[in-house]
């Protein structure tokens, strides 16, 4: 049953019926199923959405300061200028209210637009009524006329407010481009359609020129001004507008199908050799890295809200309207395909046969034939833009969660596991003795023991308190080998398994493009070839286990390719870092040996999985099969139109099937990689900081604001790691145990310095205090505390330096305080080395530049936490690399001077 008739066009006069005369078939059709009544039902429903839409926002309306600043700042113009002038000049400051004059005018060309089709629909409907008496279903043909004044009345409205009521423009306008799409699709359907065929003729021809003229605006009015009109540019941020917006964020829909808003880069590009960064456009305010983390991490990060599910889904809900788009032109690239095949069928059908089989004309499949593959062209171009996007602002992502995350992880030395485990000993090492440099006594003292055994615990914020954990989590982190190879693990996460991951972003080419495609080729070839396709496609069912089972090898070498990539990555990370120390002892060979040896383990995997790839030649066997079959077998006749046609299918059929193989690996290897990361962000075993629930924490007595002012520990014990038997650990960290019995407090505003023989733990109370060390309690009443609001600064025991200037590394990100900054150069004895370099404080130093001495590195890692405004100053053993009187200077000049007057340091 057809929901809605489709009537031939009969001539009852100047204006035209479109009614059938159904008298003479013994029935009548219903005139609320005529398809010109289909922009009325369309606009009944626009007009309930509509009212729903006010409805709504009149109940969740926002305050009049939100919609001002959504609006944005709107001038007055001078009072000392003439009327037109003002006039004009409001016009102005309206248009850009709209994003522009460019987009006003165009939708004022659309609402002139409705109006002129509001005019014909008039001029028709009173010829309707004015010759209602010669026409005998003048009733019926008065009703549609009436219909389409309606719909004609109320895009005119809406197209009216969509200029003059901003709130409202954006729902008003999409009101109206739906409607006269709709109306456009209508009378494509009952006047443009007949034309190309041989057998109908336009349903509403009798309108005359008008109908034509109606067309060319609903043409015009429906999806020229869509395709070309500007887009307004909204900031994500309305408090900080881009100055200059990306082309990018302004164009035109057309302009996205054409590029054509690069044109301007290219055209500069072709008149210069280089492009400098300047001359390119600037980076969208949607696609900056703090934007992109506001919104894409609480979908991925637990620690910014996260759901506790696999990073796959946390990055599809993140990009759920780019895929959603990306699965649309894939769809429309598929059904596009099929164009120039069908198209080459029908016009050698009707040359075979003069036109004897075919209702529809030749120049409409010339027409198909030429617009099917740009339209592919199109979709997949856009597909390409799309894709490349979410490749951009996905590498951006993870390497921004796993460097993020890599701070909120333990770090630990690493040793191969061939060395035995030495836990099960007890040490005792002599009892560090701590000062505090103030002429005023001294803190309470407290003893550093090893022994084994641990209990998994985590730290909470502030006075920091004690929990435990299930030793569950601790074993299989090491079960799931979280801290292997780490530093290694963390370069490849942000090289290696980032660019595998963006590799796999086609993966809805495997799981929608190919299916469909190949569906839709074997329903083409059934309709021209009959039952012998599915003889060709027989062959291919045969071998479909074995696509299956490569792709598992695959997975599984993959798995072992990238631990082995890890081991060599870190072993060539280490030599690297410490390659002045291999050059002096002339460590080279044996250094080249374990590069050597690691590499050639990987490179064994890489040779497993390239012996793995199989190339089938399917579509080679299936095409002699299926011709084979219907001419030998069927005894059917091979004629242009079945061969010609056939062949282009069996072409997209043989891509698909070379398509399988690639995107099956690319897809396997990103889901690895993907697997990979997000163990990395569940499974690793990170600082008590970041572990620790407020459900597991134990029962404490509550602390005053003073005691949350005081340094120190309570009754508390730390060790390297959860896990008492893990074997990551060197024996001279494995199950070391750093105890504090008793209270022991830092004195504020002095210097207290941690004294003791190498090995004691003096750095270890340093890492304690700062939350690096895994916290257990010994008692009820267990604590450590290192007020953190008046900022702290540490000094490590291994300087290190940033590839930027030194004068850049000493106030690490710190505005200049040019008298600060120069007496802190000259209390940590830097004035002569500075003397020696040309540019002075802004020589460059780090990978690319000058190389300084261990010395020189520790006084300007010196320099940084003394600069640093922070109240609480960390040194560990600062002065080791310094001779005695560059240390002596340090200590007369810096440690007694007013830079750390009523500062706390601990040394």
């Amino acid at each position: 049953m057809r929901l809605f008739t489709v009537q031939r066009a009969v001539d009852y006069g100047p204006i035209g019926g479109v009614w059938e005369d159904m008298e003479s078939s013994g029935h009548k059709s219903s005139p609320w199923l005529d398809t010109l009544m289909i922009p009325l039902y369309g606009t009944v429903a626009s007009a309930i959405l509509f009212l729903i839409h006010l409805l709504v926002k009149s109940l969740f309306r926002k305050s009049d300061a939100e919609s001002k600043k959504h609006v944005g700042n709107r001038m007055e113009p001078d009072e000392g200028i003439s009327r037109s002038e003002r006039v004009f000049k409001l016009l102005e400051i309206h248009a850009q209210c709209y994003g522009g004059a460019a987009i006003f005018w165009y939708m004022f060309a659309r609402m002139i637009g409705c109006f002129l089709l509001l005019g014909i629909s008039v001029h028709n409907l009173l010829l309707s009524y004015r010759q209602g008496g010669e026409v005998r279903g003048h009733f019926l043909d008065i009703l549609l006329h009436k219909s389409l004044f309606i719909v004609y009345l109320y895009t005119s409205v809406l197209s009216f407010i969509s200029i003059f009521s901003h709130k409202l423009s954006k729902i008003a306008t999409r009101h109206t481009i739906f409607l006269l799409f709709i109306s456009l699709g209508v009378y494509a359907y009952r006047d443009v359609w007949p034309l190309a065929t041989t057998t109908e003729t336009p349903m509403d021809i009798a309108e005359g020129k008008l109908l034509w003229v109606k067309i060319t605006l609903l043409a015009i009015t429906a999806l020229l001004i869509p395709l070309v009109i500007p887009h307004q540019y909204i900031p994500v941020d309305p408090n900080d507008p881009m100055p200059i917006p990306n082309a990018e964020l302004t164009a035109s829909l057309l302009s996205f199908l054409l590029y054509s808003f690069l044109d301007p880069v290219i055209f500069s590009a072709s008149k210069v050799r280089h492009l400098s960064w300047s001359q390119l456009p600037p980076l969208t305010d949607s696609n900056r890295a703090k934007y992109l983390k506001q919104t894409a991490f609480p979908h991925i990060d637990t620690f910014h809200g996260a759901k506790k599910r696999h990073l796959f889904f946390g990055l599809m809900r993140f990009y759920r309207w780019e895929y959603t788009v990306m699965a649309l032109t894939i769809i429309a690239q598929v059904l596009f395909n099929f164009a120039p095949p069908i198209a080459i069928n029908r016009i050698l059908v009707y040359l075979e046969t003069n036109g004897a089989d075919t209702n529809i004309r030749p120049w409409f499949w010339i027409v198909l034939l030429f617009m099917g593959p740009i339209a592919t062209s199109m979709s997949n171009q856009w597909y390409l833009f799309i894709a490349s996007q979410v490749v951009v602002l996905t590498e951006g992502l993870l390497s921004q969660l796993v460097l993020e995350h890599s701070l909120r992880i333990r770090m630990k030395a690493e040793t191969p596991k061939a060395v035995a485990p030495v836990g099960g000993d007890e040490a005792v090492v002599a009892a560090p003795d701590i000062a505090s440099v103030d002429g005023q006594g001294s803190s309470n003292s407290s003893n550093a023991t090893t022994s084994g055994g641990s209990s998994p615990s985590s730290t909470v914020k502030g006075k920091e308190k004690a929990k435990v954990e299930p030793a569950k989590k601790a074993a299989e982190v090491k079960k799931n080998g979280g801290q292997d190879n780490l530093i290694g693990k963390i370069n490849n996460l942000i090289t290696t398994d980032v660019s595998n991951i963006v590799d796999s972003k086609d993966f809805l080419v495997l799981f929608l493009e190919i299916p469909v495609q190949t569906v839709l080729c074997v329903v083409f070839l059934y309709k021209v070839l009959g039952w012998s396709a599915f003889i060709g496609f027989s062959v291919i069912l045969i071998f479909i286990p074995i696509p299956g089972l490569v792709a598992k090898k695959i997975q599984s070498v993959q798995v072992k390719r990238m631990q082995k990539t890890d081991e060599r990555v870190q072993v060539v990370t280490e030599v690297v870092n410490t390659l002045r120390m291999v050059k002096l002892f002339g460590w080279e060979q044996a250094m080249n040996g374990r590069i050597g040896v690691k590499r050639k383990e990987e490179l064994h995997w890489v040779l497993e999985m390239s012996n793995g790839l199989i190339n089938f030649i399917l579509t080679s066997l299936t095409m002699p099969i299926t011709y084979g079959t219907y001419t030998l077998i069927m005894k059917q006749q091979l004629n242009a139109s079945i061969i010609f046609s056939s062949i282009a299918v069996f072409s997209l059929f043989g891509y698909q099937l070379h398509s399988v193989s690639y995107f099956t690996t690319t897809v396997i290897q990103g889901k690895v990689s993907l697997d990979r990361v997000n163990d990395f962000l569940r499974n690793t075993e990170l600082l008590d900081t970041f572990s620790a629930k407020p459900q597991d924490q134990p029962i404490v007595p509550s602390l005053t604001d003073e005691d949350d002012r005081e340094i120190g520990f309570r009754d508390a014990v730390f060790s390297w790691s959860t896990d008492s038997e893990d074997d990551s650990l060197p024996p001279s960290l494995h199950s070391f145990k750093l105890r504090v019995n008793g209270e022991l407090l830092f004195k504020r505003g002095c210097i207290n310095l941690i004294i003791g023989p190498t090995g004691c733990g003096k750095t270890s109370m340093l890492m304690a205090l700062l939350g690096e060390m895994h916290f257990m309690s010994s008692s009820a009443e267990a604590w450590f505390n290192l007020p953190r609001s008046g900022g702290v600064a540490y000094a490590a025991q291994e300087s290190w330096v940033q590839n930027a200037t030194i004068r850049e590394n000493i106030l690490f990100g710190s505005q200049l305080d040019e008298p600060r900054y120069k007496e802190v150069i000259r209390q940590c004895a830097l004035e002569k080395d500075l003397e020696l370099f040309e540019a002075g404080d802004l020589t460059e130093v780090g990978e690319r530049g000058l190389t300084l001495s261990g010395g020189q590195k520790a006084r300007v890692t010196l320099a940084r936490a003394i600069y640093s405004p922070a109240e609480i100053i960390l040194l560990d053993d600062v002065l080791a690399a310094l001779d005695v009187h560059t240390s002596k200077q340090i200590v007369e000049d810096c440690f007694k001077g007013d830079l750390i007057k009523g500062r706390t340091i601990i040394m």
